[in-house]
């Protein structure tokens, strides 16, 4: 009896753990499609570039990060982005606008610190929406019209249970086709629900109409 005990207590010990576990589909195609392109977009500096052109940080300063920066075809970006290190979460948001021969910056929020609670919704709607598992690029990029293009992109230390990988990133154009759509609502509406200065909106009115 006192073995089963053991048997038992051992395997809820592991089971209680594993606080993660794959529920999305996992694709060798894709992950193959996806490994490849970002040996490419290293190798040849496209990705760096965009983050040089509109200045955005990198993600690999932190225990986790996740950032959105929206390009507009016009010079403009915004950029949103949360990070937690320890039991430290913070915010930061800035507009920048690069005309070909100067790079400024329009708006910045400074960081902020925010409630765990924020960063952890804004998570598991990324996970609940398979980003892990999903290609960098989509076959849901339509046309560009308005010229916006949404990167969205994940670091964290512990590496991600269905593809065991730290990073991650994808590229998408439409909004209301994007199975990311809530993701980037709810980050992009934080700092409209927290109070930030109305200069924020006057930079953000075509993506956050004025309430």
């Amino acid at each position: 009896m006192r073995n089963y005990r053991e048997i038992f207590l051992l395997l809820f010990i592991i089971l209680s753990s594993c606080s993660e576990i794959c529920d999305c589909e996992v694709s060798s195609e894709v992950m193959n499609k996806n490994d490849r392109l970002l040996k490419i977009m290293d190798e040849n500096g496209r990705l760096k570039d965009i983050h040089s052109c509109y200045g955005v940080p990198e993600v690999f300063d932190s225990e986790e990060c996740i950032q959105l920066f929206i390009t507009n075809g016009h010079g403009k970006c915004e950029i949103y982005r949360l990070t937690k290190t320890g039991s430290s979460y913070t915010f930061f948001n800035k507009v920048t606008e690069n005309n070909g021969s100067k790079l400024s910056v329009l708006y910045s929020s400074g960081t902020k610190k925010i409630n765990s609670n924020v960063f952890f919704k804004i998570k598991e709607l990324i996970e609940s929406s398979c980003f892990w598992t999903a290609p960098i690029e989509s076959k849901e990029n339509t046309p560009i019209l308005d010229g916006e293009m949404r990167y969205l992109e994940v670091f964290r230390l512990k590496e991600n249970p269905c593809t065991f990988k730290q990073y991650h990133i994808v590229a998408r154009n439409s909004l209301e086709l994007s199975v990311f759509k809530d993701v980037y609502r709810e980050i992009i509406s934080y700092p409209l629900r927290s109070h930030f200065p109305s200069t924020l909106r006057e930079h953000n009115g075509a993506i956050c109409p004025k309430k």
